[in-house]
This record gives C-alpha cells, sequence and structure tokens, in this order.
C-alpha cells in the first residue's frame, strides 16, 4: 500500500511542478510580447512623428 500511495504522490508533485514551469513560460512570452508590442508602438508614433 505505501510504495502505491508513494508514487501516487510523486506523479502528483512532478506534474504540479510541470504544470507551474508551463505557466512561467507562458508568462515569460506574454510579457516578451507586450514589451514588443510596446517598443512596435513606439517606433511607429516616432516615425509618424
Amino acid at each position: 500500500m505505501a510504495p502505491a500511495s508513494l508514487v501516487a504522490a510523486m506523479v502528483v508533485t512532478s506534474l504540479i511542478s510541470a504544470l507551474i514551469r508551463l505557466t512561467e513560460k507562458a508568462f515569460q512570452l506574454l510579457v516578451i510580447g507586450v514589451l514588443l508590442a510596446l517598443s512596435c508602438g513606439v517606433l511607429m508614433v516616432l516615425l509618424y512623428l
């Protein structure tokens, strides 16, 4: 009984850590996209002025 619960706990923790890594990567991509959009907007404004 103990080994099965141990394996289940390991699987759950690995799934949670994978989810956290995925959300961190998604957040980093979101931040990079926002920064790129902002810099493009600033460049366009400067070019039009």
